[in-house]
């Protein structure tokens, strides 16, 4: 699969009062220095909404 890039997800936990804290997630964008086009491999599928028509593909 050809991408410009992909995003890691890194948890973070912030006090939301005195005794309790909120998890967080703070995307970081992922590239290859240099370069435009970056090639990654695994299964892929398609997913198509049949209500909509709204597609999305998934990589693992």
């Amino acid at each position: 699969m050809v991408v410009n890039g992909y995003y890691e997800w890194e948890e973070l936990y912030e006090w939301a009062d005195d005794k309790h804290k909120k998890k967080k997630k703070q995307p970081h964008f992922i590239k290859q220095k240099g370069e435009d086009l970056t090639l990654l491999a695994g299964l892929g599928r398609d997913w198509v909404n049949k209500g909509t028509g709204e597609s999305s593909a998934a990589v693992r």
